[in-house]
């Protein structure tokens, strides 16, 4: 009955093969004397035997490599699908997630704080004056600059916030189950921190300062998480027209 179950599993050679043993072992039982029919048989099964060892160890030496070669592929894939993951959702200079990550996460994230009415706070924020750091210093310096503040951003925010390059100079974090007056001390740290930060060039250590803008969900106004954006941008223009290298409220 074993027999059976293999074969069908075995290539058409070694099928054939084994067809024609058993048919030769059926010749030998209709010709011979019952003694000799079973020395023969003996022998000839055993032949059938050794083939069918060596089949079935070939089958499975081939079954054992295509296991690891598809293993390996599915390694490779997997792999070469996280890091286009990365790619489409991660900006190249800073490390920090990008516009469209930021727009799509963050929509989740209001949607999730209406439904349950918790609070929700955007910071947006640009440097000061960096179109001077780039006439001044050459591109190399104002990425140096992004690169520095993209650091200093990641380690300095808390792991709920969600830390984006908003385009250019402009950044964007997203704070969830986070008061007004809590977005306000959290950009304020932010801002001392990165006033601090220091660039070397090949002339001097050079300083940046940033303006930033805050707002937080309106439960009855807002309809997505772009309508809060919006108010963080006006009150970044407020900190801006005001004397810059400070953080301004929507109320």
């Amino acid at each position: 009955m074993s027999l059976y179950v293999i074969l069908p599993g075995m290539n058409n050679f070694f099928y054939q093969i084994i067809i024609i043993l058993l048919t030769f072992v059926s010749s030998l039982v209709a010709q011979e004397d019952t003694h000799s029919s079973c020395q023969n048989l003996t022998t000839v099964w055993s032949v059938i035997s050794v083939g069918l060892v060596g089949t079935l160890f070939g089958m499975y030496k081939k079954y054992i490599d295509s296991y690891k070669k598809l293993k390996e592929e599915n390694q490779l894939l997997k792999e070469k699908e996280e890091e286009l993951s990365y790619l489409a959702t991660t900006d190249y200079l800073t490390q920090l997630y990008n516009r469209r990550y930021c727009i799509e996460t963050g929509e989740k994230l209001f949607q999730l704080a209406k439904r349950n009415e918790r609070p929700l706070s955007v910071i947006i924020f640009d440097i000061d004056d960096f179109k001077q750091v780039n006439d001044t210093y050459g591109h190399k310096v104002g990425d140096a600059v992004l690169v520095s503040l993209g650091i200093k951003l990641s380690h300095n925010s808390r792991a709920s916030d969600l830390v984006c390059r908003f385009g250019g100079e402009e950044f964007v974090i997203l704070l969830p189950d986070t008061k007004l007056e809590d977005a306000l001390f959290i950009a304020e740290k932010l801002r001392g921190i990165i006033a601090d930060l220091r660039i070397k060039t090949e002339r001097k250590y050079l300083g940046v300062t940033v303006s930033m803008g805050i707002a937080t969900i309106d439960f009855r106004e807002d309809q997505s998480i772009e309508d809060i954006i919006k108010r963080a941008d006006h009150a970044l223009f407020m900190a801006k027209k005001s004397g810059k290298n400070k953080v301004e409220v929507y109320r």
